[in-house]
């Protein structure tokens, strides 16, 4: 190495650089934002047609529960070797089969698998607005109200909302240029 003013060589006085290994594979995608994610998939994503995209979203309820009695067979092993009885939180009667099926039924009867539950009354929600409504009206003092928050129209755009405002004019945009082309070279034919 040469010094700064190109005489000779570096005696390893002073400050040095030190060597930076590079971050593994793994942890450099930690590293990313989800924007910086998505946009390393897009040309893969767009590149799928309609149907290679559902089936890459889907996952067979068989599969699911497949890898539902592995988690529980593994929890169990586990409990055992370390002789615990409450080894993934559900009574012993219920499995994460039965909390599966459980869900997929909910899906046919509701159209959605998802619930809440307010321990204090027993209420079952499966919309999440009306079970944070049930909680503010049922756990949060009135006075208090005041501090929730609201969903406020007259509130700043964030940035997501701004970007995708943008995204959404562009494409409108671009889809009458492409329009207005089209009956021009239809006109003129």
């Amino acid at each position: 190495m040469v010094n700064k003013k190109g005489k000779g060589r570096k005696t390893g006085k002073g400050p040095q650089k030190s060597a930076k290994k590079p971050a593994a594979d793994g942890q450099k995608d930690l590293l990313q934002t989800p924007q910086d994610r998505a946009d390393a998939v897009r040309p893969l994503w767009e590149s799928l047609s309609q149907d290679d995209r559902v089936s890459v979203l889907s996952v067979p309820v068989t599969t699911l529960k497949q890898k539902a009695q592995h988690l529980v067979e593994a929890a169990r092993q586990q409990a055992e070797a370390d002789s615990e009885l409450d080894f993934i939180g559900l009574p012993p009667e219920t499995t994460l089969e039965d909390v599966l099926d459980e869900g997929i039924n909910r899906l046919r009867e509701r159209s959605s698998w998802k619930l809440w539950t307010w321990p204090l009354d027993q209420s079952e929600f499966t919309d999440s607005e009306a079970f944070r409504q049930h909680i503010a009206d049922k756990a949060i003092k009135e006075e208090l109200h005041k501090f929730l928050p609201r969903d406020d129209p007259k509130a700043p755009e964030r940035p997501a909302e701004e970007a995708f405002r943008k995204r959404m004019t562009d494409l409108l945009a671009r889809i009458q240029q492409l329009t207005q082309r089209s009956f021009d070279e239809v006109a003129a034919a």
